[in-house]
């Protein structure tokens, strides 16, 4: 795709519920990489409260047209060092009553140790999780939340992302850098996070209304400090929609980096809805055919 290129974007699709990209039509694409540096500012007046409202309420409400799979890999950057762990995964996305469904299946060590999670996004969110030979789902509590997966800084609180959710909320209006401009929230934890992650501030994301994304979400400790950084880096493009091809978590205390890499995409899928059920997450969920799927390049 070539800068100032025209690409329709049809629908909203949430990626592996980290990140939000959204249909906006004959969207002017910049580049691949949308990633904003926010962190200069281009608002003096006091943000408007309403319009953020009004901004968060179609972020949480924007629905997918359809379900979609990836094929993706994981790598874990120590910093100071050239090693590379690379995990492999699959993910099953689609849409219930309650919100965005997903679930992903991981393989921290051979193909029989696979782990699998199901990802319950909305106002009543959920994650169970359990590995193979384990016939049982159990539904993680709120500390469980934040455990890292597979020796990764990454948790199912990243996954999960219930923060955009959370009713007590600050718009801090506009933050541009990279010539994008996103609008800045600042999402403060319910009393049932916060007893159990005193530490936890709060999360800043960014949304970026020209490309309909969350391109950057940052967790915040004490002091309002930045502990972790998670940035859509890089997309593609299938049939006519933006999806996710690479997003980086960074750990602003160790400088530990994680990639998010897909490999496959498939589109307008049509997915058992028995694979997202915690009753059978015991049952391997089979990717689509491989001919119906699109190679990231």
């Amino acid at each position: 795709m070539t800068s100032g290129g025209k690409i329709i974007l049809r629908q909203a699709i949430t990626v592996a519920c980290l990140f939000c990209v959204l249909g906006a039509a004959n969207a002017r694409a910049q580049s691949r990489s949308i990633t904003p540096s926010p962190h200069q500012h281009n608002q003096t007046a006091p943000a408007d409260q309403a319009k953020g409202r009004a901004l968060l309420d179609a972020i949480r409400t924007s629905a997918v047209d359809g379900d979609f799979y990836f094929d993706f890999q994981l790598v874990l950057r120590p910093k100071g060092t050239s090693a590379r762990t690379a995990i492999p995964g699959r993910l099953w996305s689609s849409r219930n009553d309650r919100g965005p469904i997903t679930r992903i299946t991981l393989w921290p060590g051979s193909k029989t140790d696979g782990r699998d999670l199901i990802v319950q996004s909305g106002p009543h969110s959920a994650v169970w999780t359990s590995s193979r030979g384990d016939d049982t789902a159990a539904r993680l509590d709120p500390a469980a939340l934040f455990e890292p997966l597979a020796g990764m800084d990454l948790s199912a609180f990243e996954l999960q992302m219930p923060f955009i959710y959370w009713n007590d909320f600050t718009y801090e209006g506009l933050k541009s850098g990279n010539s994008r401009v996103t609008h800045a929230f600042l999402m403060r934890p319910p009393p049932e996070i916060a007893a159990v992650q005193p530490g936890l501030a709060g999360v800043r994301i960014y949304y970026d209304e020209g490309y309909r994304a969350i391109t950057v979400f940052e967790i915040l400790g004490p002091g309002n400090t930045v502990t972790k950084t998670m940035r859509l880096k890089d997309f593609h493009v299938v049939s006519g929609m933006f999806f996710l091809r690479k997003a980086e978590l960074r750990n602003e205390t160790t400088r530990n980096g994680t990639d998010f890499n897909v490999l496959m995409t498939g589109v307008n899928l049509a997915l058992p809805r028995d694979i997202f059920s915690p009753e059978k997450i015991a049952i391997p969920a089979e990717p689509p055919p491989l001919e119906s799927l699109w190679k990231s390049r």
